[in-house]
């Protein structure tokens, strides 16, 4: 029931996200970039991955060489024709694989990703442990984000990983 009601969430404000949403995902993308610049990214797999922001950030940046097929997962339909219709306009349709998905049961092959982000996801969904092992299980490295104040992950004695940085809202952690 969770699931579906944040789906129709994100179906609902698909269209505005970017402008709600993109200074504080960059900041987010900003605080792990040091990290990325250390790490394979052949397959770069974004679990959660809205509206593609995070493939127009490392197109941005010197990333984008480092990146040869990026897989996105995400569960709401808008977000996924947004997607379609930024990688187009990127001009790296034919670089990105937008795959409607649970990111607690993905249909990813075990270590199919090079890394693995999830940007602020985990704090969204039923099962948080499961969508971990679900990142850890298709990836060799992974970057994850929470939001500070996600009061429920805090009594969950869920063990992420290790520090890397923090925003104004978000810590983020290696995996």
């Amino acid at each position: 029931m969770r699931k579906r009601i944040i789906m129709i969430k994100y179906d609902s404000t698909a269209n505005g996200y970017d402008e709600l949403y993109r200074d504080e995902q960059w900041e987010k993308y900003d605080a792990a970039r040091k990290t990325l610049l250390d790490k394979q990214l052949a397959t770069l797999c974004d679990f959660g991955s809205g509206t593609l922001l995070f493939l127009e950030y490392i197109i941005s940046t010197s990333l984008s060489q480092r990146v040869s097929y990026y897989v996105a997962l995400e569960l709401s339909h808008n977000m996924i024709v947004n997607s379609m219709k930024r990688a187009k306009k990127l001009g790296k349709r034919h670089l990105v694989d937008i795959v409607q998905a649970d990111i607690e049961n993905t249909p990813l092959r075990d270590s199919s990703c090079s890394i693995a982000v999830s940007y602020t996801v985990l704090d969204l969904v039923d099962n948080p442990k499961q969508a971990l092992e679900e990142i850890k299980r298709t990836s060799s490295y992974a970057i994850v984000s929470l939001l500070k104040k996600a009061q429920r992950l805090k009594t969950t004695n869920l063990r992420i990983g290790t520090y890397i940085g923090e925003t104004n809202k978000d810590v983020l952690f290696l995996l």
